[in-house]
């Protein structure tokens, strides 16, 4: 019998057997690896103890090795790669409408009622099934929590669940066994690490669906945990989802508390609230300092005029004539246009109209987005008293937030960016999307390289990186397709995940003895690549690493090798980390780890003694 036969066979146990004859099927099925959905259909369709008799039996909510069955990707009719998170097998334990999906009924959207087919009796009709009560589902959730055991049901991420969907009762049960979110999900929640997690997709997907109510309960939460001072991050998930409560008195002021603004186009935000014609937010726009720029102001006014909201009007108008200092603000006017006409070129008063820039505690400047019209773009050396230190994050991307529309078509013209020497480091996705880039230099002294930093310079031919560099991110280079060469520095210890995914035009990678580890399809689609050899020291090789690489033809494998990852799927071929590599030799030592992954993979290979 297959995993797959197995797995339906349990869950139509779960949902036709009693308790009893359900211990049994599970003891003459054994151990399957993906029953964590069995677990979640007790729970929703059956109640305590079909739950009990799974968990006797040593089925848990152990979902780590479930990721490829409620993540799933698809692209949308603009060509953009999204990804969305389905489901979670223990969301049964707390209280919204939540579809299951999984492996018996893969095509079916699972919600608070099912029709099944009954196997046992195929003359029979098909059987209803209808969610438990809500007192058996606590019960259920009850027992977990009381199990305490992270290995069956891990309680911090049962608690984000709980608050995220709003129900209380679960979240206090929690909340007393002094249960407080993971170091992961605040993490991914105030944006401390990449938000391509768990956690944050399933935030921004699950609010769309809250009342401003319960937006406001779970935010107010989730703050709980994330530590004195920190708030959650905003990103374009975020906004997406969350639109609708800039418009709630209570929501808006609940954000305004809660989220980082930093990110928030504030002026867009509030000519949004004009247009909606809710002159009762703007009180909190000025408690919260959005109306102290007088330039600020007056734009408002006059759009709010332009657009004949009266209201939002008057109420701009009452403000400025409460606070505003019009001779004061008439002569700083003064004083800057005659600051403006005396200004010297390299003056901060130039450079501000050119640059987007922070100053570090350290004094350091970063530069965090480039404002001018010229498509070769030298950044300088040093703004003010501050020497440039570090690109930001999305510095240079057509991708970034809070851009009009015409300069995010601007930056993908620009064709050169020559950096200082005195940078050190490269944010993420600093040149994602800079389509025209053909030319750019790394300085000497930059140590690091943010993760997606050049994803899709489609134009970028060549690039040295500099012995300087001790970590390149995930994705740094995937979509460059004109990128022929490329050699990488020995500071460097793994070539992360997607690093060079997409690069068709690859011909020569160099990769350096330091490396210990080739991520996940790190040269997913190099069709150009015709020979790779992996130097000693290399320990591990992730699945797909080498998936699409038509081209290949030899590949040099070291005696360091310990570990290469196939992707494996019930029933199936494993698929290994050079799948369609048709014309693929492989090098190995006698006896190695190498060999005989390629004896048990068919993969042709030829033997020597050292490599």
């Amino acid at each position: 019998m297959t995993e797959a036969e197995k797995i339906i066979e349990l869950e139509h146990s779960v949902l036709f057997d009693t308790p009893e004859e359900l211990d049994r099927t599970c003891k003459r099925l054994g151990n399957i690896k993906r029953s964590s959905r069995a677990l979640g259909l007790a729970c929703k369709f059956r109640g305590l103890e079909w739950a009990k008799a799974l968990v006797k039996n040593n089925v848990v909510f152990r979902y780590s090795d479930m990721r490829d069955c409620f993540i799933k990707a698809y692209v949308t009719p603009d060509k953009k790669l999204y990804f969305s998170l389905l489901d979670d097998f223990m969301f049964p334990l707390v209280k919204p409408h939540i579809r299951l999906r999984g492996m018996a009924y893969p095509k079916k959207s699972i919600k608070d009622c099912i029709i099944v087919p009954d196997k046992g009796d195929p003359a029979a009709s098909d059987k209803e099934f209808t969610a438990v009560s809500e007192e058996e589902r606590l019960k259920c959730a009850e027992y977990f929590i009381g199990l305490n055991d992270k290995e069956i049901c891990d309680l911090q991420k049962l608690l984000y669940l709980a608050i995220t969907s709003c129900d209380l009762r679960v979240a206090e049960l929690l909340r007393e066994k002094g249960v407080t979110l993971s170091q992961s999900a605040c993490d991914m929640l105030t944006g401390e690490k990449e938000q391509e997690h768990y956690f944050f997709w399933s935030f921004c997907h699950i609010i769309r669906h809250m009342t401003a109510e319960e937006f406001i309960w779970a935010v107010t939460e989730l703050s709980k945990d994330l530590g004195e001072g920190k708030t959650v991050n905003i990103s374009t998930w975020f906004l997406d989802s969350s639109r609708k409560y800039f418009y709630e008195p209570k929501a808006f002021e609940c954000i305004l508390a809660y989220f980082n603004q930093k990110k928030l186009n504030k002026k867009k935000t509030m000519e949004e609230i004009i247009l909606c014609d809710k002159p009762e937010l703007l009180p909190l726009c000025e408690k919260h300092g959005w109306l102290k720029m007088p330039k600020k102001r007056d734009e408002l006014i006059r759009f709010a005029s332009d657009n004949k909201k009266t209201e939002c009007t008057a109420w701009l108008l009452e403000f400025k004539n409460r606070t505003a200092d019009l001779k004061a603000e008439r002569e700083r006017a003064e004083k800057k246009l005659m600051r403006q006409l005396n200004a010297k070129p390299d003056s901060i008063t130039e450079l501000k109209k050119v640059w987007g820039f922070e100053q570090r505690e350290d004094g350091a400047v970063v530069i965090t987005r480039y404002k001018g019209k010229r498509t070769e773009i030298e950044v300088p050396e040093k703004i003010g008293d501050g020497t440039v230190k570090e690109i930001g994050e999305t510095a240079f991307s057509p991708d970034a937030l809070r851009i009009k529309s015409e300069h995010r078509e601007f930056l993908t013209t620009v064709t050169k960016i020559t950096l200082p020497e005195t940078v050190e480091a490269i944010g993420n996705r600093a040149f994602y999307m800079c389509k025209g880039l053909t030319e750019i230099n790394i300085p000497d002294n930059v140590k690091k390289i943010g993760s997606d930093a050049f994803c899709y310079c489609e134009s970028l031919v060549s690039l040295d990186i500099p012995a300087s560099v001790r970590g390149l991110g995930k994705g740094v280079f995937a979509g460059c397709r004109s990128l022929g060469c490329l050699t990488l520095p020995c500071g460097i210890t793994e070539i992360e995940s997607y690093s060079f995914s997409g690069c068709v035009s690859l011909q020569n990678i160099v990769i350096p003895p330091t490396i210990k580890k080739i991520g996940k399809w790190a040269f997913n689609q190099c069709a150009s690549l015709e020979e790779v050899i992996i130097p000693e020291g290399v320990e591990e090789i992730e699945m797909y690493a080498f998936w699409g690489c038509t081209g290949l033809k030899s590949v040099v494998l070291p005696l360091s090798l310990k570990k290469i990852k196939n992707y494996t799927q019930s029933g199936k071929t494993p698929q290994t980390a050079f799948y369609n590599a048709e014309n693929l030799t492989a090098s190995v030592i006698e006896k190695s780890y190498a060999e005989k992954y390629c004896k048990r993979n068919n993969i042709p290979y030829e033997t020597c003694k050292e490599v």
